[in-house]
């Protein structure tokens, strides 16, 4: 997947934003409280129409939007040398969700879950594994720099999401020792 352009409106602390995203390996620096983390959540909610942690959706609109101000995030990224855009919005007060999904210019997929199910389908990830193999906190990576050779494989495997899979194989090898 590759992202293209973002586009923020009255999500979090961003009443309007826009961030073209250009070729090859793209850094977001800025001082704590900047907005860098509301960025790659801003992401996320496109693609999986939820926040990092599940909550009041009112926590996702601007503090100077008013009830009748939408809360919009819009996604353009290309995924296999094609191009897609999702946009989603929350409107009212009773903060109702809509979501339209586009395919090379036109519109594929509309509603919030039926979305989401297509870019699941589209990338083969849910939000989990975008959260451990994509996503990964600034503290934890921060962590990375303090920790010893072995906790740092550990810290890894985890934000690599790969401990399910240790714990599989130490089950495997426990229940080889039973049998022989």
């Amino acid at each position: 997947m590759i992202l293209s352009r973002l586009k923020l409106e009255n999500f979090k602390k961003y009443s309007s934003f826009e961030i073209e995203f250009g070729e090859g390996l793209i850094g977001i620096i800025g001082k704590n409280g900047s907005g860098k983390s509301t960025i790659f959540e801003a992401i996320l909610f496109a693609l999986y129409g939820e926040a990092k942690t599940r909550g009041n959706k009112e926590l996702l609109r601007n503090a100077n939007a008013n009830d009748k101000d939408a809360v919009v995030v819009e996604l353009e990224f290309e995924f296999e040398a094609v191009l897609y855009r999702v946009a989603r919005e929350f409107r009212g007060k009773a903060m109702s969700a809509n979501a339209k999904f586009y395919k090379n210019g036109s519109l594929t997929t509309t509603g919030a879950k039926e979305v989401t199910n297509a870019i699941v389908k589209l990338t083969k990830m849910s939000k989990d594994a975008f959260m451990h193999t994509l996503f990964a906190s600034q503290k934890e990576l921060t962590s990375l720099s303090t920790l010893k050779n072995e906790d740092r494989k550990k810290m890894i495997r985890k934000l690599l999401g790969l401990e399910k899979i240790d714990f599989v194989e130490k089950e495997l090898v426990e229940k080889s020792r039973e049998l022989k």
